[in-house]
């Protein structure tokens, strides 16, 4: 009998590795429960905690008939809550009344649509805030630290001045220093994220802020997303964000990007700038015939060559 995983009709092992959906990283979770247990239990509760709990022993390499059942739960779950702090996304700030998804999320080791990063971030701000830390988080900018990024302000806006980008690359002083607090923040709460070679808050801190001036000018990360709420509205992350939440892509594993995108006849096929109509669509003749053509030009090529 088939398994029906991870979708149905799939025959594939019931277990995290098989899964669609990528896990929330663990330690922050366990962090999480064990440090800030307000914020742990904003969501979720009873069976965000078990999930939370049969999450840990299936990392472990448990395979009991109640971790299989969870983790095909887990999968259904996922898509069910996926937009699940999508207010965030705004100018929403968290509290203890409105995190009950992010914290759901987290409890069942999924990622949202605010992404890891988003997710993350969501929890560090309510943390500041519960710690009384938020209203001075300005005053550990060091002078140094902020003649740095008064720096990084100046030199990126200059060397975006000869880009011809689609979207507003410019930045401010403000928004990198948000970009640095977060960063400050992500070091003192979740050190097990921290690479190795990394000395100091402040060198993790420049670190996230170099990644966000290269999605600035790039249009796309280096890594894992992070400060999508900073990124202008007119910036082609924002509109992937907005294909994600609309549905207008869907996870596949075996497309370059890890998804199919939705073709304006409804059909989905790999690649983001793919105009085509579909898998069934396609002209079969005119493409053997320019593989055709493609082949005698190369032929030709080499025969030059060899000469």
């Amino acid at each position: 009998m088939a398994t029906d995983f991870p979708k149905k009709g799939d025959d594939k092992k019931i277990s995290l590795r098989n899964s669609e959906e990528k896990q929330f990283d663990y330690e922050f979770a366990k962090n999480l429960k064990e440090q800030q247990p307000k914020i742990w239990k904003a969501g979720g509760n009873i069976r965000g905690n078990e999930a939370f709990m049969l999450w840990g022993r299936a990392r472990d390499g448990q395979d009991t008939e109640a971790i299989r059942e969870w983790i095909k739960e887990r999968e259904s779950w996922a898509k069910r809550h996926f937009r699940d702090g999508q207010k965030f996304k705004g100018d929403v700030e968290p509290n203890l009344s409105n995190v009950a998804g992010v914290v759901a999320q987290i409890k069942w080791g999924v990622i949202g649509n605010l992404g890891e990063r988003g997710m993350k971030d969501v929890i560090l701000e309510l943390t500041k805030k519960l710690e009384g830390r938020k209203d001075n988080m300005t005053n550990q900018i060091t002078e140094t630290s902020k003649k740095g990024l008064e720096n990084k302000v100046k030199e990126h806006n200059e060397e975006i001045k000869d880009l011809d980008l689609d979207w507003n690359g410019r930045v401010t002083y403000n928004k990198l220093a948000k970009v640095f607090e977060r960063g400050i923040g992500a070091y003192k709460t979740n050190p097990e994220s921290v690479r190795p070679n990394v000395q100091s808050p402040e060198q993790w801190a420049f670190a996230r802020v170099n990644s966000f001036l290269f999605v600035m000018r790039k249009g796309r990360f280096q890594g894992g997303q992070h400060d999508t709420d900073l990124l202008p509205k007119d910036h082609p992350m924002k509109k992937a964000m907005d294909d994600a939440e609309n549905q207008k892509v869907r996870r596949n594993p075996d497309c370059p990007d890890g998804y199919e995108h939705q073709m304006p006849d409804g059909s989905y096929m790999c690649g983001k700038e793919h105009g085509g109509g579909g898998y069934g669509n396609y002209d079969e003749k005119k493409i053997l015939d320019f593989l055709n053509i493609m082949k005698e030009d190369l032929i030709t090529q080499i025969k030059l060559i060899k000469k």
